[in-house]
């Protein structure tokens, strides 16, 4: 096979951030979509990791010049979504994600696979003083 015809494992086709944001006097927030697309486990296309979004909100007032405060959810609706994946059977065969195979998927279907996700849904709130 021909390295131009090799896709890059875990780079999908589509990636997009959607950021609506909206001010009134001190007021302000803001709406994040981030979609991530399908895209092949691996270099070998062993399998296709499924894509998902995330919703991220940001809220925040301006009490004085010098005061202010910032409340931030991200993963707001604690969606799951895989960004990474190791092949079953523990160290060292994890280090072979990129010679893992379709056949290997398919002789073991029952197989206890290793994942990164994204992180779950967390608040910050965040009071400011500037000098």
């Amino acid at each position: 096979m021909e390295a131009k015809n090799q896709p890059l494992e875990l780079t999908p086709h589509v990636m997009a951030t959607v950021t609506p944001a909206y001010k009134l006097n001190k007021f302000d927030a803001f709406l994040s979509w981030k979609y991530m697309g399908k895209r092949p486990a691996n270099s070998l296309k062993a399998f296709y990791l499924p894509s998902f979004s995330q919703f991220d909100l940001g809220l925040g007032y301006q009490f004085t010049k010098r005061i202010s405060t910032n409340l931030n959810v991200n993963n707001l609706f604690n969606s799951a979504g895989v960004m990474g994946w190791y092949p079953p059977g523990g160290f060292p065969n994890n280090l072979n994600a990129g010679g893992f195979t379709a056949e290997q998927v398919k002789a073991n279907p029952n197989a206890v696979w290793g994942a990164t996700t994204i992180q779950p849904r967390a608040y910050y709130l965040t009071i400011a003083y500037n000098f």
